[in-house]
């Protein structure tokens, strides 16, 4: 029986580890992780002698996947396939375009750019005057992979981010970088 992760979970890591129930007088376990119910699109197989197995290389982000483990004793017989299940990994954060990280402006609402990573169907970004985000000037929700300040920044250095929304998501925050507003 399957353990973790479970059904249509949203899995953070790209290299999850699979887990199952041990079954008496198994010696390994096959797994197969696929990308379709019908177990035809496979991905990755593996063995194990223990009843769990971290999925290597990483797989995909923003993308289903399907999986199943069967145990098989030392004479190497094999019990049929467990009940599948599936899951999901988190969309790619943003790369960002623009500004370019350290670049020094006049423009007081400069236009902040980055790329739409697949299933991404909004974005959050974060401005502020640290390098941690604690001292946030503003966090805006934005359909389009562009940001134009409604208000003029004052002269300084500000950092910015962003983050993909949508069924796969919240993505993970983009690294950050930092502008610089001259007087």
């Amino acid at each position: 029986m399957l353990a973790s992760p479970a059904s249509n979970v949203l899995v953070s890591s790209l290299t999850p580890t699979l887990s199952w129930n041990m079954v008496t007088g198994a010696t390994s376990y096959h797994i197969a992780v696929v990308t379709d119910a019908g177990f035809t699109a496979v991905v990755r197989t593996g063995s194990s002698g223990i009843a769990s197995w971290a999925v290597t290389p990483g797989l995909l982000s923003n993308t289903r996947y399907y999986w199943r483990a069967q145990a098989c004793n030392a004479s190497g017989e094999c019990s049929d396939w467990s009940t599948a299940r599936y899951f999901r990994t988190l969309i790619a954060p943003p790369a960002l375009i623009s500004p370019a990280d350290g670049f020094n402006t006049p423009i007081k609402k400069p236009p902040f750019d980055w790329n739409d990573p697949a299933g991404a169907t909004g974005y959050i970004i974060q401005i502020a005057r640290d390098r941690g985000f604690t001292s946030l000037v503003g966090t805006y929700t934005v359909v389009h992979s562009t940001y134009t300040p409604t208000l003029a920044l004052l002269a300084g250095t500000y950092y910015w981010h962003v983050r993909a929304t949508g069924p796969n998501g919240p993505s993970d925050w983009s690294l950050g970088w930092s502008i610089i507003i001259t007087p």
